[in-house]
């Protein structure tokens, strides 16, 4: 087969990270609406403020996913 021949059959897996959950739903909706498969998170959560992927080291769901998008203000760094 060609390289031009080829066609993605598989739909690119977003995962969101978000804390707050309106504006995760809203980002969302935006990537599905686009085309993605959208896998929401958010984000590490109090007290700790650690996730399984700071605990084990890496997060299963970063690495199901195609690309991560990433709120830079999570309620972690406050």
């Amino acid at each position: 087969m060609r390289e031009e021949d080829h066609v993605a059959t598989s739909i690119p897996e977003v995962l969101l990270v978000e804390a707050d959950a309106e504006d995760r739903q809203l980002y969302g909706a935006w990537l599905e609406g686009a085309g993605f498969e959208v896998m929401a998170c958010p984000g590490p959560r109090a007290p700790e403020y650690t996730c399984i992927g700071g605990r084990e080291g890496r997060c299963p769901l970063a690495m199901a996913a195609d690309v991560v998008v990433l709120d830079v203000q999570l309620d972690s760094d406050l």
